[in-house]
């Protein structure tokens, strides 16, 4: 704990016979004399804390833009460490002899609330929102080759298990689709906010691409992929009773996996509406990404990728051909 409090600087010793060497240069100034300082702490490191706090402080906070110094028994710039110190900030514009109750508002109490909150509590790095240009170019260049690899190695997964290269370029295929439709559908938000009836019954804003909404696109295409193996299964399996793919074994598929799709498209929607409508701004743009992605989502799997799996194929009739006829052949008129 840290004892602490704040003097009118017109004199320049205190309790201890500590002297500060500067004090006849910033008479009329704010000292907050520091004792008991535990851990204690050199005066470089209390200046760094409070500059700290400054920089937590908006521009228009007169203890923002406040120079002071602080001063140990072993100096102002020693990095040895001391349980005395003196924090020191002069105003020549407000002197405390010439305007003590503008002086302890403006010059003493900002500083007071900085170097206390300082030493009990020091500033620590909240959040980064703007990088270098050279570190923006660099993650952009790795999210893409993380992307692309993703990429591959789902195509190369799926052809191992299903057999066929083009089961992984129809997955592939329509999880791309999604995306592209879901970053689409947020642009087109922008424009049907200035519509205030589409606004105000759909809850729309201006969203933004940021980290919650990239988690919401990440998050629909496993969705994506995920449903479209459901299908691709079933298509296996039916492919392996006939040796082959048809449009028929395709339709007979989805029809057969359609209820547990709906099913669950359906519970995930309803839930996902329900944090869109009533969760609040926090998570608005999250569940907006993953409202308009599962729905995009479950048909892609019937509509995109399924269909895909017949091109290059001889599209066949799945038509009953007629059985031939039986018993002996007869002749005319017999």
């Amino acid at each position: 704990m840290t004892d602490a409090n704040t003097k009118a600087l017109v004199q320049g010793t205190w309790a201890g016979g500590f002297k500060v060497p500067t004090a006849d240069d910033d008479k009329g100034g704010v000292a907050i004399v520091l004792t008991h300082i535990d851990p204690p702490l050199s005066a470089t490191a209390i200046a760094d804390r409070i500059h700290q706090q400054q920089f937590q402080l908006s521009s228009n906070d007169p203890g923002a833009r406040r120079e002071f110094t602080v001063q140990t028994p072993y100096g102002s710039n020693s990095d040895r460490a001391s349980a005395t110190a003196v924090v020191l900030a002069n105003d020549d514009a407000i002197p405390y002899m010439k305007d003590a109750d503008k002086w302890q508002v403006e010059v003493a109490e900002p500083l007071w609330k900085m170097t206390n909150d300082a030493i009990n509590r020091p500033a620590q790095l909240q959040q980064v929102k703007t990088f270098d240009a050279q570190v923006a170019g660099d993650t952009t260049t790795a999210a893409i080759e993380a992307l692309v690899l993703s990429v591959l190695a789902i195509m190369a997964y799926i052809w191992f298990r299903f057999g066929n290269l083009k089961y992984g370029t129809a997955t592939v295929v329509a999880l791309l689709h999604d995306v592209a439709f879901t970053i689409a559908a947020l642009g087109f938000a922008h424009y049907l906010v200035n519509v205030p009836v589409l606004r105000n019954i759909l809850q729309l804003e201006p969203f933004r691409i940021n980290m919650t909404v990239v988690a919401g696109i990440l998050t629909i295409m496993g969705y994506s992929m995920i449903d479209t193996i459901v299908v691709f299964d079933r298509i296996r399996e039916n492919r392996g009773k006939f040796g082959h793919v048809s449009r028929k074994i395709i339709n007979d598929a989805i029809n057969q996996t359609l209820s547990r799709t709906l099913l669950t498209a359906g519970t995930n929607i309803v839930t996902v509406a329900i944090m869109y409508f009533l969760g609040g701004q926090g998570i608005h743009g999250f569940t907006f990404v993953l409202l308009v992605g599962i729905l995009v989502g479950t048909y892609s799997s019937i509509a995109i990728a399924s269909p895909i799996l017949l091109v290059g194929k001889r599209i066949e009739h799945e038509e009953t051909r007629m059985a031939p006829m039986s018993g002996k052949p007869r002749t005319a008129g017999a």
